[in-house]
């Protein structure tokens, strides 16, 4: 699978974001990333979620069927917070016509645990999916195991 990262930089007068590719890479042990074990394993294997010493959260943008259009870096945190907002999640998203979408965040604690900060994002986010029109697949937590709200039927 071709792993592409990306990033939105302001190129024009305009201050408007452009879609800009930072790099490129083959995993050829995936092929999509069509489930959770799947996701988990390319973000622990490939971008070392689980050895981070500070927060991150990476938006997943996805294509209807599953297939990986490109990774987000949404924001880099301190040892146990990370800031991002639903407006920065769609704006990556609708600038490389993602159709779903996963959100991923690590624990540098290593506890998977959702905290009540974690919740209040997946609500509003999952709440913005819905008026944008972009499925909101999951949320993941990474740490020394992982926490999906998908397995656990929180984002009905």
């Amino acid at each position: 699978m071709k792993i592409t990262t990306y990033d939105t930089p302001q190129y024009d007068n305009n201050r408007l974001p452009s879609l800009v590719k930072e790099k490129t890479c083959y995993y050829p042990q995936l092929d999509n990333v069509n489930s959770v074990s799947k996701i988990v394993y390319m973000m622990k294997n490939v971008f070392h979620a689980h050895l981070l010493t500070e927060e991150h959260v990476w938006v997943l943008a996805l294509t209807t069927t599953l297939n990986l259009i490109g990774v987000f870096e949404l924001s880099h945190g301190s040892k146990n917070q990370s800031e991002c907002s639903p407006s920065d999640i769609f704006k990556k998203l609708c600038l490389c016509n993602a159709a779903r979408f996963a959100l991923v965040h690590c624990h540098p604690s290593g506890d998977c645990t959702p905290s009540p900060t974690d919740s209040a994002l997946t609500e509003r986010v999952r709440a913005a999916s819905e008026l944008m029109g972009i499925e909101m697949i999951d949320h993941i937590i990474i740490g020394d195991d992982y926490y999906s709200y998908n397995e656990h039927d929180l984002l009905d």
